[in-house]
């Protein structure tokens, strides 16, 4: 699944701000057209972000060096795989350290209910592209994504007010990402988040997908949330800093 979470990643940065894929052997390099600041929860900031299976750790590594030549960048680098002790002390040696760990979670999809359509629930609009980035400033959305045939992104509201926001990615596959999932705080445990992934299901089911991946906030790490959807960890992922940007 992680090949798809990849191509995934690429498509959505490449439409929404033409950050530039290369893939050189282990390696998977996205680097984006400027720096990017990540404020917690650990500070630091990003150009390339660099994605290579753990077992592949001294190549990739390598091949980093060579991506860069003489000119190093801001830069992140992702190992998906399970970490051993081994690789630890050899991270550290190669001038890294270990920022965080997530997961990459992966679903089997089954039709849902697909005549229990969510009235509340509609695709982005232009109109709603303002109003949506003032609720998550963060992941902002981009009005010329919205013509995009691969990037399917909708808005859940309350009251007539628009509250929130769900992203997925489905490329020419049978694996479809959530990119994002937010909810208004103000609104958060009325079941809005259930109804978005509830909705992104039924919806990449119809377009032809058998499997959703996805990662789990890191603010939020609502990781039995989405087991209750039957979810279940694919892989693990370990975000590496170099120790001088700390």
């Amino acid at each position: 699944m992680i090949d798809y979470f990849l191509n995934a990643i690429a498509h959505k940065f490449f439409v929404e701000s033409h950050a530039v894929a290369v893939k050189r052997g282990p390696l998977f390099a996205l680097t984006h057209q400027s720096s990017l600041a990540h404020p917690w929860p650990r500070a630091f900031s990003y150009q390339t972000e660099f994605f290579a299976p753990i077992a592949q750790f001294a190549n990739a590594v390598v091949a980093i060096q060579r991506f860069f030549e003489e000119k190093p960048r801001e830069h992140v680098f992702t190992l998906y795989g399970d970490l051993l002790d081994d690789f630890e002390s050899l991270i550290q040696q190669n001038g890294y350290q270990l920022a965080w760990s997530n997961v990459l979670f992966h679903k089997r999809l089954e039709l849902e209910g697909v005549n229990n359509v969510a009235e509340n629930i509609r695709p982005l609009t232009l109109q709603d592209v303002p109003i949506i980035n003032q609720l998550d400033p963060d992941n902002s959305s981009v009005a010329h994504g919205i013509s995009d045939s691969f990037l399917h992104e909708y808005v859940i509201e309350k009251e007539e007010a628009a509250v929130g926001k769900a992203q997925m990615v489905l490329q020419d596959s049978k694996v479809a990402y959530v990119s994002d999932m937010f909810v208004q705080s103000t609104y958060r445990g009325q079941g809005l988040g259930r109804q978005l992934l509830h909705h992104l299901h039924q919806e990449a089911k119809q377009m032809g997908a058998d499997d959703m991946v996805l990662i789990p906030s890191l603010m939020t790490r609502q990781m039995r949330f989405y087991e209750k959807f039957g979810y279940q960890p694919d892989v693990s992922l370990h975000l590496l800093i170099p120790t001088n940007s700390v």
